[in-house]
Formats: C-alpha cells, sequence, structure tokens
C-alpha cells in the first residue's frame, strides 16, 4: 500500500481493561491493551527491517498524543491515541493521518508499506484484559473527510 495515496488509517477497537502499571517509556513496564502498528519500507543497512514503523496505542497513564520512542527500539514510534480508564469496555473509532505521523515521528517521507501487526501485550506487567479490533482499512484524503 502506497501511503502517499492512501495517507488515511481508520480502525476500532474496544478493551476491557487499561493497564495501569504499564509505562510505555520503560522496557520492563512496556504493555498495552492494544496497539496497531503500521511498518514502512526496508532498511537494507539494518538487516531488511523497516524503516520506521508508527505503533498506534492505547495507554492508562501517557496523555493522548503523545510521541514515545520504543525502548526496544528507536525505530518504532509510539502514539497515544487512547488513554486512561474512561472508555475501557466501549468501542472507540479513530483515523489518522499516517503521512503526517510519520513526518512527525521520523521526519522523513515514509516508505511503501510493509506490514500491519495487531498487539495486546501484558507479558511484562503480568496483567490480564481482552482487546477486539475491526474496521481497520486505509483511505484516501478527501476534502469532506
Amino acid at each position: 500500500i502506497d501511503p502517499l495515496r492512501y495517507p488515511v488509517f481508520v480502525w476500532n477497537w474496544r478493551v476491557s481493561a487499561a493497564i495501569e502499571s504499564a509505562n510505555l517509556k520503560i522496557k520492563e513496564k512496556d504493555d498495552a491493551a492494544a496497539r496497531l502498528l503500521i511498518s514502512f519500507g526496508i532498511n537494507y543497512k539494518k538487516g531488511g527491517r523497516p524503516e520506521g514503523t508508527l505503533c498506534y496505542v492505547w495507554s492508562a497513564q501517557e496523555p493522548e498524543d503523545s510521541f514515545i520512542i520504543n525502548p526496544y527500539n528507536k525505530d518504532v514510534m509510539a502514539i497515544v491515541v487512547a488513554s486512561g480508564f474512561a472508555d475501557v469496555g466501549v468501542w472507540q473509532q479513530y483515523r489518522r493521518n499516517i503521512v503526517d505521523d510519520y513526518r512527525r515521528a521520523f521526519g522523513d517521507e515514509p516508505g511503501k508499506i510493509r506490514a500491519i501487526s495487531i498487539v495486546s501485550d501484558t507479558d511484562n506487567t503480568g496483567d490480564q484484559l481482552k482487546a477486539w479490533y475491526g474496521g481497520i482499512g486505509f483511505k484516501r484524503e478527501r476534502a469532506d473527510k
């Protein structure tokens, strides 16, 4: 998928809980109730890994629209799109311009989309929860949005 032709990423998700003890800035606490990752391009100098990955995340602690460098990999940028506990259990709908987010995160133009990953993880905190995902897709930007 060419993000310059389809720059709008849309999705829905719902979580049964938010992880109060998680912290996206610390390896030992890097868990999230819901994450959607989009990996761009190929960096052959790094063994064919993606050039950059945007990670849209639900965080209990960090404020919405925070951009946080992943503590495991500086080529992954977490973007907090949901924060706190108020919307736990309720379907949430999102719309993001991935080209704008990539430019803000990495200061460069994104390559073609290489992969989309869906992740809910509690391996560091040991919490238990459920997450549901749906309506994942890409759209062209239109004036009438």
